[in-house]
């Protein structure tokens, strides 16, 4: 898919810059025009695959012919290679007095699966014809790494009232490139907090879902996710029955287990494994109770995308 999109890229970039061939006949512009990235600095998410950064035109009133932009990758910080990493769709612009910009177009494969911090890769106008370069002659993109927990799970498991399978879709996201503010968002408007305990780098963690939180409003009840068990902890006086003979506490956060596999620089698989049961307990008032979701020992949360 990302390289039919660098084919169809470079098509775009024929058509907006066509002629860029010097036998073509053209005439070059005589006014006093400047040429620039739209913005020096652009902080993009390291799986994207495609970038736009237009380059502008000023001073550009009456002009009386084309302007020829030459632009290239100039520097990068992280051993991102042209061509393999880094693909541009065209270097060489020809760019007609009716047009203000164009689209510096680039392909790019620079997502890792471990979390590498600082990468960057930095473009630069190296020559024009018919203006001049401006301040903002570089554009320097800042990678955002992925926080390999980010992303939509599928919850599998088996339901502890009627015996039958369960699932359900979930997704995770994080604040920041650490495992210390990860959220869990069952879809309902308000998210779960998770804490990780790191027992291998990047591969296996202990995971929590802290005790009894709110996630929502679902047909006026208000959710919570919870432990679940159905029995009764010995003399525990948090473990509360309630509908169907099931048992929830407050006080006890959900445990799991986090397994991360990588083969040849890619993550294959990530599967989060429940420990408790858990379920989404929603409250009415004092009397009424419902059991939405819910899930025995054993349910898994696996990475779908």
């Amino acid at each position: 898919m990302k390289y039919i999109k660098f084919i169809g890229a470079a098509l775009t970039a024929v058509l907006l810059a066509a002629g860029c061939d010097d036998s073509d006949g053209y005439t070059i512009n005589t006014t006093n025009a400047v040429v620039g990235f739209e913005q020096t600095v652009i902080s993009l998410k390291e799986t994207e695959e495609f970038v736009t950064i237009p380059i502008v035109i000023e001073n550009d009133t009456e002009r009386d012919g084309d302007i020829i932009v030459h632009a290239a990758m100039k520097s990068t910080n992280a051993g991102f290679e042209k061509d393999r990493d880094i693909m541009i769709t065209t270097e060489t612009f020809r760019i007609p007095p009716e047009l203000g910009s164009i689209n510096f177009e680039v392909a790019l494969d620079v997502y890792t699966p471990e979390i590498t911090t600082g990468r960057n890769v930095e473009f630069q106008i190296t020559s024009v014809s018919g203006a001049s370069v401006g301040a903002n002659g570089t554009c320097r993109i800042d990678f955002v790494e992925q926080n390999f927990v980010e992303g939509v799970y599928i919850i599998t498991g088996q339901n502890m009232i009627y015996e039958t399978r369960a699932t359900a879709r979930v997704s995770v996201s994080t604040t920041d490139e650490t495992l210390d503010n990860v959220w869990l968002n069952f879809g309902i408007g308000t998210l779960a907090k998770m804490n990780f305990t790191e027992i291998e780098p990047e591969l296996e963690y202990d995971v929590e879902i802290e005790p009894f939180q709110f996630i929502g409003i679902y047909n006026s009840y208000s959710v919570y996710v919870t432990w679940i068990a159905s029995s009764k902890a010995d003399d525990d006086p948090d473990t509360v029955e309630l509908l169907s003979g099931l048992y929830y506490d407050r006080t006890r956060p959900v445990k799991a287990k986090l397994v991360r596999k990588i083969e040849n620089g890619r993550e294959t698989s990530l599967v989060i494994t429940f420990e408790d049961g858990f379920g989404l307990l929603g409250i009415l008032n004092e009397t009424t109770y419902n059991w939405f979701d819910n899930f025995k020992p054993g349910a898994t949360m696996e990475k779908a995308d």
